[in-house]
């Protein structure tokens, strides 16, 4: 499944701005992917992938420029 992999990626991604230190340098871009990721696995759990398909690009993309 496509919005496994991607979940699974946000979350390596937000894993390594938190050893970043991104939640004290970039709280906003942290906080987001945050919400975004679990917003994306909520989703999954619902049946609707492509949405938490969105919402895990949008994890991993606020995670990226939070590190």
């Amino acid at each position: 499944m496509q919005s496994s992999t991607l979940i699974v990626d946000a979350a390596a991604e937000l894993a390594a701005a938190k050893t970043a230190q991104a939640d004290t340098h970039a709280p906003f871009e942290y906080v987001a992917a945050e919400e975004y990721l679990h917003k994306a696995r909520e989703e999954q759990s619902y049946a609707d992938f492509q949405v938490a398909v969105v919402y895990a690009e949008k994890s991993r993309d606020c995670a990226k420029v939070a590190r």
